[in-house]
């Protein structure tokens, strides 16, 4: 998969704001604690822990798209 630099920091806004959605489904349940058909806390937590790992990945891509100096270039 080919990543700019643009490309990387939307996807990284993309995780956080996946993040943000799944914490406050997370809160909701714990609230409501229903039986009503949503994911329930641990698929949440995968799902989150799975969007970190990505984070952390398309972070790494930056930084090595940074530092070397090509802007416009892809990375792989």
């Amino acid at each position: 998969m080919n990543f700019n630099e643009d490309k990387l920091i939307k996807k990284l806004i993309d995780i956080e704001e996946k993040i943000e959605v799944y914490l406050k489904e997370l809160e909701v349940n714990d609230e409501e604690e229903s039986s009503i058909n949503q994911p329930d806390s641990e698929e949440l937590k995968e799902k989150i822990k799975q969007l970190k790992e990505r984070k952390s990945e398309y972070k790494e891509l930056l930084s090595k798209l940074e530092t070397s100096g090509d802007k416009t270039g892809f990375i792989d």
